[in-house]
């Protein structure tokens, strides 16, 4: 509610019965229930609520015309929304009703000062602390004047005044006070207030702004991206301040000076594949010609032939990948949440996402702290940087402007993501570096390009093509329509084409980079993000269940001049790729954070202590999954609720739940889960992850149009 001709009747009217018209004209004075509209109205101000608030002093006036601080309120709200006239009439009827009350005259000299009357302004408000020591905003606001005049001791005296009285329990006023005393060059007081100012408002994103900011002004960039990070994961990516405060903290996250670079420090190179299932792979049992340039990098690298993802679809996966956190943990765990209005022409919903939260550390932010260059190139849409994951990188290319979602081309192909890395390549990258590619491939919808998988459809001669299999695979993924042997067959032939697609250009990546003119030894880890279903258990595409097609990946770590070649049979994480690849690199983890551990000692052919491996699938099917040390698999569905359970030595394609006949085994594992999830709640708590309406960022009509031709959003 604003002011408006009929507010301002009504305050007038209000006005005429504090002076007297209708108090005797059968008018009632109900003091106590005033007080309660009065401080109803007080906190609903605070809120910012200002329509209600002037309702709740209205009443408060109506009940008891002498209610002076009502009164003021109304004038005070008045004033603030430009109508001054009105205002000033409130506060003349009450200074001639009551001329020495400090509550009266602080308000009206925040009116003058607020018109440019400072000399009066100065003289009220002198007056109210004369006859109120106490008055706490007299003696602010004439602090303020003070110092609009150019009177700078004065104002230094009535600071100190106000705090004194209390006002130094207020974050507001010491921002304000530090200001102050940073503009006559007191920068350790300032810095003193603004420090105080945070530790009473640990949580307020404003405040942490602000002392971010004095931290970079002082040189103190460490300090400025911690608070900063706090402070961007304490504000809503609709908000006006998100970007201003994002820029900001990469500022902080700039300015840290880089570590000397050692020169046995080797070249990392991270290739993840998009929606690879292990299976698929040449050097994982696959009999199909899929993969001749990742396995050839096989032949040469350390080969984890159990390598469980956290998370089986991109967003989620990609953020344990980065941070070496469970998706219950680093918080980007759920998918599209849908509102009620339009946002777009065409009628396309409010879609929000969760993102990363920035106060995590990621992968890439290690590295560059340590002295590497650091550069991401990615060609899925969730792996954007709206979404939180070009944290740490000096170059993060993600650009998908030229695309046509409406026309088929939802994802960019490895050769055009080959390009941009050569061309940056070309430009001269620094050692050492570190070089993140992602490939999207072989994700939905599967139409390799010519010659790639022709010779593995060859012989279908059903109806089924590359167009209409998109409605079968995504419309129908629950759910799909009766397929022949050959029909499936077909489709599987699509996708394995994809992957050879992908190897091709994959190798001549690999060749680019061995090529570059480096005395540096380099390190590549291959892997993916999760797998792919083809009716295993019923359906097809991923993000909704947690079987093996879907939670296998490659995982291949080639080191040549640390490691000899080996095959690791021991179960692992996609959360130790992190620590992996920093000990590898000889990086100093300072990350407290990593649920993930180093399996550097595996690659020297030494033991580690055995680990379940856990994953969830919280976008839409919400179960968690329990791969244990002895191979038993147990799924929980939260859903149903339903428990599965699974002997993966005997019945490795979890096609026969044995739950009923091994209840001891299940709630052994039950047990385990549950310790497993209060462990996330209580370190997601400890590292203060963002809760809700925290981390997220509203679609836009062209990323909700790409996400939806992805298969990602189903309208």
């Amino acid at each position: 509610m604003l002011w408006n001709n009929s507010s301002i009747a009504r305050l007038a009217t209000l006005t005429a019965i504090l002076l007297g018209f209708g108090v005797g004209c059968g008018t009632k004075a109900h003091p106590e229930s005033a007080h309660e509209h009065l401080q109803a109205g007080k906190q609903l101000l605070a809120e910012g609520r200002i329509g209600p608030a002037i309702s709740e002093f209205e009443t408060a006036v109506r009940l008891d015309p002498e209610s002076i601080e009502a009164h003021v309120q109304l004038a005070n709200i008045a004033a603030s929304q430009g109508h001054v006239s009105a205002a000033e009439g409130s506060f003349e009827a009450l200074l001639d009703r009551y001329p020495e009350n400090s509550m009266v005259l602080a308000g009206w000299g925040k009116l003058l000062a607020a018109t440019g009357r400072l000399e009066q302004a100065q003289r009220v408000l002198s007056h109210a602390i004369k006859s109120d020591p106490s008055s706490i905003e007299a003696a602010i606001d004439l602090a303020r004047v003070l110092t609009a005049l150019g009177q700078n001791e004065e104002a230094a005296a009535t600071f100190a005044q106000a705090a004194d009285l209390g006002a130094s329990e207020s974050p507001a006023f010491l921002l304000e006070w530090a200001d102050f005393l940073q503009q006559h060059d007191e920068v350790d007081d300032s810095l003193n207030k603004i420090e105080l100012a945070a530790s009473i408002a640990p949580d307020d994103p404003s405040v942490l702004e602000v002392l971010g900011r004095a931290y970079l002004d002082r040189e103190r960039p460490g300090e400025a991206l911690n608070i900063l990070q706090r402070a961007l994961a304490a504000t809503h990516q609709g908000s006006p301040r998100y970007e201003a405060r994002r820029q900001m903290m990469l500022t902080a996250s700039a300015s840290i000076p880089r570590a000397t670079a050692r020169p046995e420090m080797p070249n990392v190179l991270l290739i993840v594949v998009d929606t690879l299932r292990a299976d698929h792979v040449g050097t994982y049992g696959y009999e199909n010609p899929t993969t001749p340039n990742i396995d050839h990098l096989a032949d040469r690298a350390v080969v984890f032939e159990k390598a469980v993802s956290q998370a089986p679809w991109t967003a989620p996966a990609m953020a344990s990948l980065f941070t070496g956190l469970y998706p219950s943990v680093h918080g980007l765990d759920g998918g599209i949440v849908w509102g009620k209005r339009a946002v777009s022409s065409d009628g396309l919903p409010f879609a929000v996402q969760k993102t990363l939260p920035p106060g995590h550390q990621t992968l890439a932010e290690v590295f560059r702290h340590a002295g590497y260059t650091t550069a991401g190139f990615v060609s899925n849409l969730y792996v954007n940087s709206i979404f939180g994951f070009a944290q740490g990188f000096d170059h993060f290319d993600d650009e998908y402007a030229d695309y046509n979602f409406e026309q088929g081309e939802v994802k960019r192909r490895a050769e055009v993501t080959n390009e941009r890395v050569f061309e940056f390549l070309r430009a001269g990258l620094e050692e050492p570096f570190f070089l993140l590619v992602h490939y999207n491939d072989p994700h939905w919808p599967y139409d390799p390009p010519s010659p790639y998988g022709r010779s593995l459809i060859s012989s279908y001669s059903g109806s089924f093509t590359p167009e209409t299999t998109r409605e079968v695979v995504v419309t129908h993924r629950e759910v799909p329509p009766p397929l022949s042997d050959q029909d499936l067959a077909y489709i599987i032939g699509l996708y394995d084409g994809e992957i050879q697609y992908v190897d091709a250009h994959l190798g001549k990546l690999l060749e680019a980079v061995r090529k570059l003119p480096t005395a540096r030894d380099l390190v590549t880890v291959l892997t993916a993000d999760h797998g792919e279903e083809f009716l295993d258990h019923g359906a097809f595409n991923h993000g909704y269940t947690l079987y093996e097609e879907q939670t296998l990946v490659p995982f291949i770590v080639s080191a040549p001049e640390q490691f000899d070649p080996l095959r690791v049979s021991q179960q692992v994480r996609l959360i130790d790729a992190a620590p992996t690849l920093l000990e590898l690199a000889g990086v100093e983890n300072q990350s407290p954070q990593f649920q993930g551990r180093s399996l550097v000692p595996l690659m020297a052919g030494s033991t580690l202590q055995p680990m379940d491996a856990f994953s969830e699938a919280t976008n839409v099917g919400s179960q968690t999954a329990l791969r244990s040390t002895d191979s038993h698999k147990l799924i929980f569905s939260m859903i149903d609720p339903q428990w599965l359970l699974f002997d993966l030595g005997s019945d490795p394609g979890e096609l026969h739940d044995v739950a009923a006949q091994s209840s001891e085994r299940l709630r052994q594992l039950a047990t385990r889960l549950e310790a497993w999830r209060e462990d996330n709640r209580r370190l997601r708590k400890q590292i203060n992850v963002a809760g809700e309406g925290v981390g997220r960022v509203v679609l836009d009509e062209e990323m909700q149009k790409g996400l939806e031709a992805l298969g990602y959003i189903q309208q």
